[in-house]
């Protein structure tokens, strides 16, 4: 009976083992990509997301402007690309830190009074413009109120997967010594394979929600959502052939192994 326990026990340590590879996997993959700033940052400059905003509060400032009455020449030089950028990069960082967006919208007011200086418009509707306009372009670069409410639960969750992570490795590592040592059983090539299946199936129903479809705001955040979900697939795909690289010297090692003993 108790011999009959032993290769159980032991098949049941193997299968929480891969869960547990699995479960590394992906929050590493996470880490790598939606859960990583820097990550989504330079996607945001690949996928030309700073020319988009840029032309949007442009564009939006514009009919602003002309369903005030007022003459567009007042837009000129109020702010530069270079600005957006500084500004929305400012966003994603806080948005990632959990910390509250404040956008700093000095240099326009100043630029848009300086430019309205010469219109001989009332002091209340120059108000009215000027906040419609600040207003306008804190909304480009904050995409939308949902954004910054869901940032301090990501910054949560990005600090608990760190964590989740290391006990994970832990907790793996611990489970293979004592499979190894008390059951004798190492078939790291069946833990890898397991794993490798795991991620294949995670792919699958990735394609099967069917991300091509998906609308977020915009056409262009959806794009980006859609790259960074598109990443995430391929580093699951390029663990999917470590594991199976790996798998295979594995029993590539244990077929040499018994004709070294013969020899």
């Amino acid at each position: 009976m108790r011999y009959m326990a032993k290769p159980i026990i032991s098949n049941i340590l193997l299968f929480i083992e891969s869960l547990l590879l699995f479960s590394i996997t992906i929050i590493f993959s996470l880490k790598l990509t939606i859960l990583n700033e820097k990550y989504v940052i330079k996607k945001l400059e690949k996928t030309n997301y700073y020319e988009y905003v840029y032309e949007e509060t442009k564009n939006t400032m514009t009919y602003i402007t002309k369903k005030s009455s007022i003459p567009s020449e007042v837009l000129e030089n109020t702010f530069s690309l270079e600005d957006i950028k500084k500004d929305v990069n400012s966003f994603i960082k806080s948005f990632y830190k959990g910390e509250k967006v404040n956008i700093n919208t000095e240099h326009l007011k100043e630029n848009l009074n300086k430019n309205l200086e010469n219109q001989e418009i009332e002091q209340n509707k120059l108000t009215d413009y000027t906040n419609k306009m600040i207003s306008t372009y804190k909304n480009e670069i904050r995409l939308m109120n949902s954004f910054e409410e869901n940032s301090i639960i990501l910054n949560k969750y990005n600090k608990i997967s760190t964590i989740l992570l290391l006990l994970l490795i832990a907790d793996l590592t611990v489970l293979i010594i004592i499979n190894k040592k008390i059951f004798k059983k190492a078939e790291y090539n069946v833990l890898l394979y397991t794993s490798a299946l795991s991620l294949i199936g995670t792919n699958i129903f990735i394609n099967i929600l069917n991300i091509n479809n998906l609308f977020i705001y915009n056409n262009k955040v959806s794009q980006i959502l859609k790259t960074i979900i598109n990443s995430f697939q391929i580093k699951n795909f390029m663990f999917i052939l470590l594991y199976i690289i790996l798998g295979l010297k594995i029993i590539e090692k244990n077929n040499k192994e018994p004709e070294e003993e013969t020899e």
